[in-house]
């Protein structure tokens, strides 16, 4: 039976105090505890609490885990029902551990905050609770800082959805290649361009090499073998950014 644990890949310390807050309030009794991923940018909340295989997923949904990794889960159980559940939280991955983070210990510093919150919630007051939650996130910020690496993003938008189905190949054919090749997909909801490809890193420069080489090397064959760049000609934006918790 798997336990009730939440891989959080962003950073936010809102998103740790709302899953901190209603794991009590969806699993009673069940101990809690914080850790850095080992990628030194996400969180792994951990609990003690054991539930079945589908409610697991059910967790996942409730916990504000990552949607993607949620559904795929889901497909997963009912493609294949008679498969053990296997929980893909690693506590260590290319070489590098979680670190426990004393959260507990953190939030003894805003006893009245944090009763605040739980009398919000108590009454189904959640809008007001979750501005609580706001308000107390910036205040433990600092302290959770401490423990967090520094983590940027490479994005590239573009136009269209066939290219994009182009690009995933490539990205796929990288990762199975690169084990800490980070990306993503996402719509982006400016005028001239319909999509993104953010591609994350520990470093400035990195994010920026790797931004450029799929800008400028990234191909597709065509039937007759002639290699065709993806995006070297297309219109697109290029642009890192500093990922802050939020």
């Amino acid at each position: 039976m798997p336990f009730v644990n939440v891989d959080l890949d962003d950073s936010s310390p809102v998103i740790l105090l709302r899953v901190w807050f209603n794991i009590p309030r969806l699993y009673p009794g069940a101990n809690v505890e914080v850790y850095v991923s080992p990628s030194g940018v996400g969180w792994h909340v951990k609990t003690d609490y054991e539930v079945d295989p589908f409610n697991y997923i059910v967790s996942q949904a409730l916990l504000w885990a990552d949607p993607v990794r949620t559904q795929y889960a889901l497909r997963k159980m009912y493609l294949n029902p008679g498969e053990a559940h296997l929980d893909l939280m690693f506590n260590e991955k290319e070489g590098k551990s979680e670190v426990h983070v004393p959260f507990r210990k953190i939030l003894s510093n805003y006893d009245w905050e944090v009763k605040k919150i739980v009398m919000r919630l108590d009454k189904g007051e959640n809008e007001q609770a979750d501005q609580e939650i706001k308000d107390l996130a910036k205040k433990i910020s600092p302290e959770l800082d401490k423990y967090h690496k520094a983590s940027y993003v490479g994005c590239i938008t573009f136009n269209g959805t066939d290219l994009k189905d182009d690009l995933e190949k490539v990205m796929l054919e990288i990762a199975a290649k690169d084990p800490i090749f980070r990306y993503r997909f996402y719509p982006v909801w400016w005028p001239e361009f319909e999509w993104m490809i953010a591609v994350f890193t520990d470093d400035k420069d990195k994010a920026w090499k790797k931004i450029t080489w799929i800008k400028n090397k990234t191909y597709k064959t065509d039937p007759e073998g002639k290699q065709i760049y993806l995006l070297k000609d297309a219109d697109t934006r290029l642009f890192v950014k500093e990922r802050k918790s939020t």
